[in-house]
């Protein structure tokens, strides 16, 4: 039995023109006398640039998805029922309703 496992941020590749920009920069980065462990360093810190840049825009989507729901979820239906019967009628009909 497979169980479900919600998506996480981590699950999300950052996209390509920003992984390749950022990873222009940390090779940019040419001190006197590198070491490995400057490289370490730099590449763990622009990981954790993109997990922060992933983490802040799967939130403003997240904000985005719950706002819309609920602006939908308030919808009058009546409205649409309205306006599909303006739709239907004919333009004398309308021009009927118009004057009235």
């Amino acid at each position: 039995m497979t169980t479900y496992r919600p998506k996480i941020v981590s699950d999300y590749p950052v996209p390509e023109t920003i992984n390749t920009a950022v990873h222009e920069v940390t090779t940019s980065i040419k001190p006197p006398a590198p070491m490995q462990n400057l490289h370490d360093k730099l590449t763990r810190a622009a990981n954790a640039f993109k997990d922060g840049i992933r983490y802040i825009v799967s939130e403003h989507v997240t904000e985005q998805y719950t706002k819309n729901t609920r602006s939908l979820a308030n919808l009058d239906g009546g409205r649409f029922v309205n306006a599909k019967a303006w739709l239907s009628c004919g333009s004398a009909c309308k021009r009927m309703r118009f004057l009235s």
